[in-house]
């Protein structure tokens, strides 16, 4: 039973670690692989854009690939494995969605109180 539970807590936690990669730190490593491309190889647009595209696909491969075998090794029940993982991304992607949404209220409520100290200014000024 310990397995079973270890299997499905690992499983959240790489859905989970995986959500945040693909969110937060991809699009920088294709930022920095385009931008290396262009100052180390310095060829035409096209083939730049190639290249880089080319070393994102084969790194991202070869991460999954590896991430994969680690696990491999360590996990016994895939169905709960995967069940965690999908389980384990929901949890990160509500906890993404709650945090902008708290932020977009934050600023709305900046906003407001914005308009309403000009609106306040604006009247103050028309009675003098």
């Amino acid at each position: 039973m310990l397995d079973v539970w270890s299997d499905f807590l690992m499983g959240g936690a790489w859905g989970a670690w995986l959500a945040f990669y693909l969110e937060r730190l991809y699009a920088r490593q294709v930022t920095f692989i385009n931008l290396s491309v262009f100052v180390l190889w310095g060829r035409s647009y096209k083939a730049n854009w190639r290249l880089a595209k080319v070393l994102n696909v084969v790194l991202l491969s070869v991460f999954l690939f590896a991430a994969a075998s680690v696990m491999g090794m360590w996990v016994g029940h895939w169905g709960y494995f995967i069940l965690g993982w999908c389980l384990g991304h929901g949890v990160y992607a509500l906890a993404r969605l709650s945090a902008s949404r708290h932020k977009i209220q934050h600023q709305h409520q900046k906003e407001q109180e914005r308009h309403d100290k000009t609106r306040f200014h604006r009247r103050h000024k028309a009675h003098k």
